[in-house]
């Protein structure tokens, strides 16, 4: 799990240098790309996910996601070894990448341990920093008041964040999921559907 955080911050970070101008009236924006692991079939999606649930979200909060190191070999933490000060500095130094903490109310969970009617949280990447957009290429915003079904993994803190990007985000549409995203491996699912790939 860190691993991939400490990818993905880096993949973020060295893309943020494409930097698209919107109009003189609009605050400028920064598209980033990210390398996100790809899911091809839905029952990859399900063999990766520690929690899906049906949500629907509540609020979202500012943040900024800073690199986090963990392990026990020099690949997996290059700050293995280093006091805190010099953790901290190492961090001050790579920088923050805009983010968003998205609240949903769990409406149906498929797993996790959690219960109907509990709040969950998941990190986006992307948002307002400093007066400037930062866009993820591959990922679909969670909008308020909307309702999806999420694929996810632990993110840091107790939170999660959506498999692929948005490979594993789906709005409700009926009785049907359908894919907020093209990474998605499948366009769409039935709760049947659903039910039976976390059975496999």
């Amino acid at each position: 799990m860190a691993k991939h955080s400490r990818s993905l911050f880096t993949g973020l970070t060295a893309a943020a240098a494409v930097v698209a101008l919107a109009s003189c009236s609009a605050a400028p924006s920064v598209t980033m790309e990210a390398d996100y692991p790809a899911y091809d079939t839905p029952a990859s999606l399900a063999r990766e996910a520690v929690i899906v649930v049906e949500a629907t979200v509540l609020g979202k909060t500012a943040t900024v996601l800073l690199p986090r190191f963990d392990g026990d070999t020099a690949e997996e933490n290059p700050y293995l070894g280093a006091s805190e000060e010099e953790r901290q500095r190492a961090v001050d130094e790579d920088g923050g990448v805009p983010g968003e903490a998205v609240t949903l109310r769990a409406d149906v969970v498929y797993r996790g341990d959690l219960s109907e009617g509990d709040e969950v949280v998941f990190i986006q990447t992307g948002g307002v920093l400093d007066g400037v957009r930062y866009e993820i290429e591959e990922e679909s915003d969670l909008e308020e008041g909307d309702t999806y079904l999420l694929f996810g993994m632990e993110s840091f803190d107790g939170a999660f964040s959506v498999l692929g990007g948005s490979a594993g985000a789906f709005t409700v549409d009926g009785d049907r999921y359908v894919a907020t995203s093209a990474a998605a491996p499948v366009k769409e699912l039935t709760a049947t559907e659903v039910e039976e790939l976390l059975a496999e």
